[in-house]
């Protein structure tokens, strides 16, 4: 419980508001917690715990929030840490502060070192008002440069997962792109900003990028350079194509720009699908006697030539033609 002050005195929080002090207690840290009313009424007439100085460097130094040793719930402590911060960024006595490849400032909670000899942080942004609160993975440079010197994401021996290793790979070349941005042509005449780039051993490089003709929506694809291009029309067969691309894109390539070629396969378009049923088999006229026509006379002079044709799987030709005789 709360000890009741002897006499009534005055407090003021980190905002500047006086506040009339009615209890108090301590704790073990050299402070105690405060509980009054606010002078200007701006908080109701109502006792409400005052967050003082002192409170407010301890709680913006907690690592954990559970870690706590305060006479108030969990949640008081979440609301001050978060009213402590957003009024005075600099009040982090005990969190080490780094900075991210694109130069944001982050609060570190936790740290693993790596066999690399580079530790992968946990933390929170600094003057991020959207994010405060929530954790990521930093993405230091040590991390980027290690990333960057792969062939393959895939081989990277971190302890995340792949899925944030892709995310920290198109993070890097997203930032890398726009510091040095390369703007290449495609053989078509688009401009693609150019975000990763393959060497191989033919003297030209596969480049990944994105239109910037199609703007905010265009996607990231393999640019078909002219090199490229030239070297897929002197490949004899696009299976034994030493590059890194794969054999969907190049066999897009092949019928949409007509180079490159397949063996066994032709560089005719297929026929589109269409909803026309498959033409049947008809029945020869000379197999038909005249005794047969004489039989089906009535249905002759009764139905029109397609329903005649239809039924009894026989060219319109000769329908009309027997039509003819029968007048």
């Amino acid at each position: 419980m709360f000890t009741k002050t002897g006499t009534t005195k005055t407090i003021t929080d980190i905002d500047g508001v006086e506040w009339w002090v009615f209890q108090s207690r301590p704790t073990i840290h050299g402070f105690d917690i405060k509980v009054g009313i606010a002078k200007d009424n701006a908080h109701g007439k109502r006792l409400s715990m005052i967050l003082t100085e002192n409170v407010a460097r301890y709680v913006c130094g907690l690592v954990n929030l559970k870690e706590a040793e305060l006479p108030v719930c969990p949640y008081t402590i979440y609301k001050w840490r978060k009213r402590c911060r957003a009024r005075f960024p600099g009040l982090k006595p005990n969190m080490e502060v780094v900075k991210d490849v694109f130069g944001r400032q982050w609060y570190v909670v936790s740290s693993k070192r790596t066999k690399q000899g580079f530790s992968i942080n946990l933390g929170e942004p600094v003057n991020d008002r959207y994010n405060k609160g929530k954790k990521y993975l930093i993405l230091t440079e040590e991390i980027a440069r290690y990333l960057f010197g792969l062939k393959d994401i895939r081989e990277a021996d971190l302890p995340v997962s792949r899925s944030q290793l892709l995310l920290w790979s198109r993070q890097y070349e997203a930032h890398h792109a726009l510091l040095n941005p390369e703007i290449v042509t495609d053989i078509r005449g688009r401009r693609y900003l150019v975000r990763k780039t393959q060497p191989t051993k033919h003297g030209f490089d596969v480049k990944r990028g994105s239109s910037l003709d199609e703007g905010v929506r265009a996607s990231r694809s393999i640019i078909l350079t002219e090199e490229l291009a030239q070297y897929l029309r002197q490949c004899p067969d696009m299976t034994q194509a030493d590059l890194p691309i794969s054999f969907a894109t190049l066999c897009g390539w092949r019928h949409k720009f007509d180079i490159g070629q397949t063996p066994g396969k032709s560089h005719k378009p297929k026929a589109k699908k269409t909803n026309m049923p498959k033409s049947r088999r008809l029945i020869p006229p000379e197999t038909l006697s005249d005794e047969w026509w004489e039989q089906h006379r009535v249905e002759l002079s009764a139905m029109s030539p397609e329903k005649f044709s239809f039924i009894f799987d026989v060219s319109i030709e000769e329908v009309e033609s027997r039509r003819k005789m029968l007048k």
